[in-house]
């Protein structure tokens, strides 16, 4: 499934499968519902994706990454980590030229976000446990490089260290 943004503000499904539900939040930020697993396979069609290229002042560079990071995501919910529909949120938010913005899975348990440092540098992955989805500050934050995304399996087990500690 690829998800590409029409607009800075709005996204569209295009294979018309339906496996995204869409909703705003407020401006420029919106939730992802995945409504079912993704297709098996690898996870999207670039998987050479070069995630240190800065999308800030890029509105097209954004949108590929938001894209990319919603659909990695996406994948590792559901295929290396075993969530179900509905057992996570998925939101972007696109947030001001300047930056890059964020994605993020909320699981009752784990908080991980994509975004580009503003200072550079490719620690872009937060993760951290969670007490639900109204937690956003969660246990003591683990931080992973974003080419962790293109190693699912790998960005699993990491993920899965924060969720068991104590």
């Amino acid at each position: 499934m690829t998800v590409l943004f029409l607009r800075a503000v709005r996204f569209q499904a295009l294979d018309g499968r339906g496996p995204y539900r869409i909703s705003g939040l407020g401006r420029r930020q919106y939730r992802i519902e995945a409504a079912s697993p993704p297709p098996s396979g690898p996870p999207g069609p670039s998987p050479g994706f070069d995630w240190s290229v800065a999308c800030a002042g890029d509105p097209a560079r954004k949108r590929a990454f938001h894209g990319q990071a919603i659909m990695r995501l996406n994948h590792l919910a559901f295929g290396h980590l075993g969530f179900s529909p509905g057992d996570f949120d998925l939101r972007s938010n696109l947030a001001g030229d300047a930056v890059s913005g964020e994605v993020t899975l909320h699981h009752e348990r784990v908080y991980v976000q994509v975004s580009q440092p503003s200072g550079g540098g490719d620690r872009g992955l937060l993760i951290r446990k969670c007490a639900g989805r109204g937690d956003f500050i969660g246990g003591p934050n683990h931080m992973a490089d974003l080419a962790a995304l293109d190693d699912l399996p790998r960005l699993a087990g990491i993920v899965r260290r924060a969720m068991n500690q104590p």
